[in-house]
């Protein structure tokens, strides 16, 4: 994209905190208004801002994956502790590689799991939360489990305002494919639920990802 270029349809969206251009093309995102419109008429500090968001999507790893029900449960088991070698192994090498940032989800299962092993391994972990009260529901125990992650979290990302509606967890999951240049999956293959649903979204986009299947304990084409 070439931001020197006039940009049609150019301005701010309040619903989504970010900087739009005509056709829906997010530039920018997670924008307060003020910084927004100072970027809209300083065309050169919006180039530099592109640039730096693009700079850091290139070098940051998000994760997918199912809650704990179809993957062992919820105490200790050999599914989950096959997928954290598998999330373990994984995040080393794209480390390795030079990816710098490493993108959860915060859900159940998979997303914390992966926070964890990120934590573990000192690396920087960004928590995108689908609206500010996610996990308020849950058991007390995992409440307090989210709440540990948060503080250890280089960054923490409101997705959307407001309370919950089912559509927010997708937002949140788009908003993670947006930000990163690399998936790590953990799907069964199963057709229904929000790992499903974020796989199809991650085939449309082309990026590159790594899939591993609990089920035949393999890595696989999504």
């Amino acid at each position: 994209m070439d931001v020197d270029t006039e940009w049609p349809g150019l301005g701010y969206s309040a619903k989504t905190r970010c900087i739009v251009m005509e056709g829906g093309f997010v530039i920018l995102d997670d924008l307060e208004r003020d910084e927004a419109y100072r970027l809209i008429g300083d065309r050169q500090a919006l180039k530099q801002e592109v640039q730096k968001r693009q700079l850091r999507i290139s070098k940051a790893v998000s994760f997918t994956g199912h809650r704990p029900e179809p993957i062992g449960g919820y105490g200790p088991n050999q599914t989950k502790d096959e997928i954290c070698a598998f999330l373990r192994q994984t995040i080393k090498k794209l480390s390795d590689e030079g990816f710098d940032e490493f993108i959860s989800g915060a859900a159940l299962g998979v997303d914390q799991w992966a926070a964890d092993v990120v934590i573990e391994m000192g690396l920087r972990l960004t928590i995108a939360l689908p609206f500010a009260g996610y996990g308020e529901n849950w058991p007390q125990e995992s409440r307090d489990y989210l709440e540990a992650q948060k503080a250890k979290a280089s960054k923490i990302v409101i997705v959307c305002e407001g309370e919950y509606k089912p559509h927010k967890n997708h937002e949140r999951n788009k908003w993670m494919l947006d930000n990163s240049s690399i998936v790590v999956v953990v799907w069964n293959g199963s057709a229904e639920g929000g790992t499903a649903s974020a796989c199809r979204g991650l085939k449309k986009s082309g990026k590159r990802y790594i899939r591993y299947n609990p089920i035949s304990k393999q890595q696989e084409p999504i």
